[in-house]
């Protein structure tokens, strides 16, 4: 390389740089190549053990879900820890409980399942294409709380909204939920801003929230670099 620059009149320095520079290159691009397989592999397991709970909830059996994310996030070898300033999670076995967290990835259903216990989600009906069977299953079991936003309710979406939590609340009582107050995904250093609908509807209920924040959610899996990681260490600060 260095002689062929001379011959050319390329300064050698340069021609080290565009080497590397073009290595470099094409060693990101196998692994990104090497990824999307596990990415794939990954998601496709997911969806497969989605629906062996679906159907042991079909024939009368009771699924965890919580459990179902800690084996998800076992099979990455992901390590869990809180922050020092982080205060305890509050017990929802008695009565709602919301928990405001990030939401950085689809993985976050069952990240978030892992970390706060098996809670309800409530999520946009358009999310359940990228996780059909888990959508199913938690739709079914009455832990995903599936809305429409296309239109407008007849009494205001904050009505709607505070009905459609207290209804689907009775349904699944004996945990709270998780909502995501951005309203999608997002993996800007600081998120996107906040939808106030939702929280003036939780408001209005009276429940206690905690803001749950989790880091490298969207390290762990990434469906927009459709790639996952092994041995991330997730740390979760609770206020």
């Amino acid at each position: 390389m260095v002689a062929a620059a001379i011959v050319s009149g390329v300064a050698p320095e340069a021609a080290l740089v565009g080497s590397a520079a073009a290595s470099t290159v094409e060693s990101f691009t196998l692994r990104r190549v090497a990824m999307v397989p596990a990415f794939l592999l990954y998601w496709a397991y997911s969806q497969a053990e989605s629906v062996a709970w679906l159907v042991a909830l079909l024939i009368g059996f009771s699924s965890q879900h919580g459990v179902f994310g800690q084996h998800l996030c076992s099979l990455l070898k992901t390590r869990f820890a809180h922050a020092a300033c982080s205060r305890p999670v509050l017990d929802d076995t008695k009565g709602a409980v919301v928990y405001l967290c990030n939401h950085r990835s689809w993985g976050d259903f069952w990240i978030d399942a892992a970390i706060l216990g098996g809670t309800s989600f409530v999520s946009r009906l358009a999310v359940a294409p990228a996780i059909p069977f888990t959508a199913l299953w938690g739709y079914l079991q009455g832990w995903m709380w599936f809305f429409n936003r296309n239109g407008k309710p007849k009494d205001g979406w904050l009505q709607w909204m505070t009905e459609f939590l207290r209804r689907q609340h009775s349904m699944f009582p004996n945990k709270g939920l998780v909502f995501y107050p951005e309203g999608t995904r997002s993996q800007t250093p600081f998120g996107n801003p906040i939808k106030h609908t939702g929280l003036n509807a939780i408001y209005n209920l009276g429940w206690p929230v905690q803001v749950v924040i989790t880091t490298n959610k969207e390290r762990l899996m990434n469906e927009r670099k459709c790639c996952v990681s092994i041995g991330e260490q997730l740390v979760s600060s609770v206020s």
